[in-house]
Protein backbone atom coordinates (compact mmCIF):
# COMPACT_ATOMS: atom_id res chain seq x y z
CA UNK A 1 0.00 0.00 0.00
CA UNK A 2 1.49 3.34 -1.25
CA UNK A 3 1.93 6.64 1.39
CA UNK A 4 -0.95 8.54 -0.43
CA UNK A 5 -3.27 5.21 0.07
CA UNK A 6 -2.68 5.25 3.72
CA UNK A 7 -3.43 8.81 4.16
CA UNK A 8 -6.69 8.69 2.22
CA UNK A 9 -7.38 5.38 4.33
CA UNK A 10 -7.06 7.11 7.46
CA UNK A 11 -9.05 10.25 6.72
CA UNK A 12 -11.66 8.07 5.84
CA UNK A 13 -11.65 5.59 8.77
CA UNK A 14 -12.17 9.13 10.87
CA UNK A 15 -15.16 9.59 9.34
CA UNK A 16 -18.33 8.76 10.66
CA UNK A 17 -20.71 6.03 9.34
CA UNK A 18 -22.69 8.77 7.59
CA UNK A 19 -19.59 10.71 6.17
CA UNK A 20 -18.19 7.63 5.05
CA UNK A 21 -21.74 6.87 3.15
CA UNK A 22 -21.36 10.01 1.94
CA UNK A 23 -18.04 9.78 0.64
CA UNK A 24 -18.83 6.39 -0.96
CA UNK A 25 -21.91 7.55 -2.89
CA UNK A 26 -19.64 10.67 -3.80
CA UNK A 27 -16.46 8.38 -5.18
CA UNK A 28 -19.19 6.15 -7.05
CA UNK A 29 -21.02 9.74 -9.29
CA UNK A 30 -17.42 10.32 -9.96
CA UNK A 31 -16.35 7.48 -11.14
CA UNK A 32 -19.58 6.63 -13.25
CA UNK A 33 -19.87 10.34 -14.54
CA UNK A 34 -16.63 9.30 -17.09
CA UNK A 35 -14.70 13.12 -16.20
CA UNK A 36 -11.32 13.09 -16.60
CA UNK A 37 -8.55 13.49 -13.88
CA UNK A 38 -8.54 16.98 -14.71
CA UNK A 39 -11.75 18.00 -15.26
CA UNK A 40 -12.75 16.16 -11.55
CA UNK A 41 -9.63 18.38 -10.35
CA UNK A 42 -10.90 21.77 -11.77
CA UNK A 43 -14.94 20.96 -9.81
CA UNK A 44 -12.62 20.36 -6.42
CA UNK A 45 -11.15 23.60 -6.34
CA UNK A 46 -13.87 25.30 -7.04
CA UNK A 47 -15.84 23.65 -4.70
CA UNK A 48 -12.45 24.60 -2.39
CA UNK A 49 -12.73 28.07 -3.07
CA UNK A 50 -14.34 29.05 0.50
CA UNK A 51 -12.07 26.81 2.62
CA UNK A 52 -9.89 28.67 4.96
CA UNK A 53 -6.56 26.89 4.86
CA UNK A 54 -4.85 29.03 7.72
CA UNK A 55 -3.91 27.63 11.15
CA UNK A 56 -6.59 26.26 12.87
CA UNK A 57 -4.96 25.25 16.16
CA UNK A 58 -5.65 21.37 15.47
CA UNK A 59 -4.32 18.48 14.07
CA UNK A 60 -4.86 17.04 10.41
CA UNK A 61 -6.73 13.70 10.95
CA UNK A 62 -5.29 12.38 7.48
CA UNK A 63 -1.40 13.56 7.27
CA UNK A 64 -1.26 14.35 11.72
CA UNK A 65 0.10 17.73 10.90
Amino acid sequence: MTQNIELVLKGFLSLSRTEKNEFIRELNLWLSAGKTEKECQLILKSKQASVVLGPTGSVCPCCGK
